[in-house]
């Protein structure tokens, strides 16, 4: 793996691994327990960045291959990926999630089976990432749906910003229905 995605991708490993333990001496119904009607409980935010990140790893699979032609992600992209950045680590700045990644969450499942899932989906992100040529390091691969193309290493700066603001609205919904 590139030495830029190895840092971003273990920055990403590092957030799962603290929203992991911020769900450990929960019990299964606390996890599926909703804080009021229309949100979600901790273990669907948990599946809804299952469905990010295989989302991700899907559209790398599609377009790494025919990427040669890609746009160099320059200052534009470096930008988007600040904006996306300053979005999620805010905390008074809220929008819908994207058509299908908010969607059809599950209503109940265990953590082991949650976690299971997510492993697979990271592992499959992570064999993305690692299939990506150095010619196409600093080129536009990534589409995010609301911030526009960036190159790789920005879109896991991104999912690593990502993880980290549902951790908080994990560990703010596990205060709530506790």
């Amino acid at each position: 793996m590139n030495i830029i995605f190895a840092r971003r991708y273990d920055r990403l490993e590092q957030e799962k691994k603290a929203l992991i333990a911020s769900l450990e001496g929960f019990s299964e119904e606390i996890l599926n327990r909703k804080p009021s009607p229309g949100a979600w409980s901790g273990i669907q935010v948990v599946h809804h960045l299952i469905k990010s990140e295989s989302g991700i790893a899907q559209y790398l699979a599609k377009k790494v291959p025919h990427a040669a032609d890609a746009a160099s992600a320059g200052a534009k992209a470096y930008a988007r990926y600040l904006l996306v950045v300053f979005f999620l680590k805010s905390t008074f700045l809220k929008r819908k999630a994207p058509a299908g990644i908010g969607e059809n969450l599950p209503e109940h499942d265990t953590l082991a089976n949650t976690l299971a899932l997510w492993d697979a989906a990271r592992a499959a992100l992570r064999a993305q990432v690692e299939a990506v040529p150095d010619a196409q390091v600093g080129k536009e691969l990534f589409n995010h749906p609301f911030a526009g193309k960036m190159s790789l290493a920005q879109t896991l700066g991104f999912m690593a910003a990502h993880v980290e603001r549902h951790r908080g609205q994990i560990e703010r919904t596990l205060h709530v229905v506790q």
